[in-house]
């Protein structure tokens, strides 16, 4: 998830694709038998969690992400 889709004209446009993407990913990869990672406590709404450009993660949020990973 991102708060700013950089170039887009529609950005909700995008949201709803990237989501399609990313669910037929999600099924693709548990189908074939791989884990997939869900990082349910990175919202777009929690700016903290976004440098200053809204698309890539601040130190707090790379620390979610990765104790996601890890967990």
């Amino acid at each position: 998830m991102r708060r700013y889709w950089h170039g887009a004209t529609d950005g909700k446009a995008i949201e709803r694709s990237r989501k399609r993407v990313n669910s037929a990913i999600n099924n693709y990869a548990l189908n074939d038998g791989h884990c997939v990672i869900q990082h349910p406590n990175i919202r777009a709404r929690e700016m903290n969690l976004y440098r200053y450009d809204g698309t890539h993660l601040s130190d707090i949020g790379y620390d979610i992400y990765l104790n996601n990973i890890q967990g």
